[in-house]
């Protein structure tokens, strides 16, 4: 469990000071995903080929890249390609 009250709407941060969190229906996933933000596009680009299909856009974890803000919209799903870039940021979602 996470530690925090019943009013605490802090999240826990990975190794590259991005939320974690959990979602429902998320970057296009339609199930309960975990979410894990401000991921490097080279650590991105291992972790989808390694653990799912290497397309960002289909499989069980998908991507949405971050914008200057830090910011990704969680509800909705990309079209198109979308590669990895080294220089970005992405927030990415793992399916339950």
């Amino acid at each position: 469990m996470i530690a925090g009250g019943g009013k605490d709407d802090s999240k826990p941060t990975n190794a590259y000071d991005g939320h974690i969190g959990v979602h429902n229906q998320s970057i296009g996933l339609s199930s309960h995903v975990t979410i894990f933000g401000q991921i490097e596009g080279s650590i991105g680009k291992v972790i989808d080929s390694r653990e799912d299909d290497g397309n960002s856009l289909t499989g069980r974890i998908q991507a949405g890249m971050l914008s200057s803000s830090m910011a990704v919209d969680l509800n909705s799903k990309a079209t198109g390609s979308i590669t990895y870039a080294n220089s970005e940021c992405y927030s990415i979602a793992f399916r339950l």
